[in-house]
């Protein structure tokens, strides 16, 4: 019984791992042709495997340390993954380049024109979960500001819709650089839940309630105002 005897104890510097040949034991990867430079030390067994003090490096920008636990494996569609990230480097440009599942469909990330605003964002946070119903929660930096957030995240049996709901807070967020709207709009102080999804960036649907603690608008600072509707 390899999948659940075969103790595995190795460490990795910078190797190259090429997903598409975990696909020939892992019938979930068919169709993928990513790579990824992973160190780190790696224990356990393929069915619960850890890996501690881990790097994975992707396209030309991305960058993920922390520790990670998968159990489930080699099916990865009903794998539980925790990963523990102490930091978390992309661009949108990277985003738009990670294939989804199933990934013989040759379908990639797409954003809305907006988060294209965001040239680069880290995270430091949580993500418990399956790769198509988790949650995560953590802290979001970028040129224009920090974004708090514990959202919850899940594919719909049946199509292609994904729904998140949960809490988004902002501490002098630059609203009006990220739409684009400046010196109609400037900075955002908010705390608001959040529900919503769709199928692509161009159909995403989204409904805030919630509390704007500061807003700079048409040369006004709005402050204490609740919020309630739908974008």
């Amino acid at each position: 019984d390899f999948l659940n005897k075969v103790k595995i104890n190795t460490s990795l510097d910078h190797a190259v791992l090429h997903l598409s040949d975990i696909a020939w034991f892992t019938p979930d990867l068919q169709g993928i042709t990513t790579h990824v430079r992973i160190s780190g030390h790696i224990s356990g067994v393929i069915s619960n495997i850890k890996g501690q003090n881990m790097t994975i490096e992707y396209g030309r920008t991305t960058l993920l340390s922390g520790n990670i636990t998968m159990t489930g494996l080699p099916e990865f569609s009903n794998t539980f993954i925790q990963f523990k990230l102490k930091k978390l480097i992309t661009t949108p440009a990277d985003l738009e380049t990670i294939p989804l599942f199933p990934f013989y469909d040759n379908r990639r990330i797409q954003l809305p024109d907006f988060m294209k605003q965001l040239t680069s964002i880290s995270f430091r946070g949580e993500f418990t979960g399956f790769y198509n119903d988790f949650v995560a929660y953590g802290d979001f930096f970028s040129p224009l500001g920090k974004i708090s957030s514990d959202l919850s995240l899940k594919k719909a049996s049946g199509n292609d819709q994904f729904r998140f709901t949960g809490n988004i807070k902002t501490t002098g967020f630059r609203l009006g650089q990220f739409l684009e709207q400046e010196p109609l709009i400037g900075n955002l102080l908010f705390d608001a839940k959040v529900d919503g999804g769709g199928t692509s960036a161009d159909d995403y649907k989204i409904a805030l309630n919630g509390l704007i603690s500061h807003l700079d608008l048409n040369g006004y600072a709005y402050r204490n105002a609740t919020i309630s509707g739908d974008l």
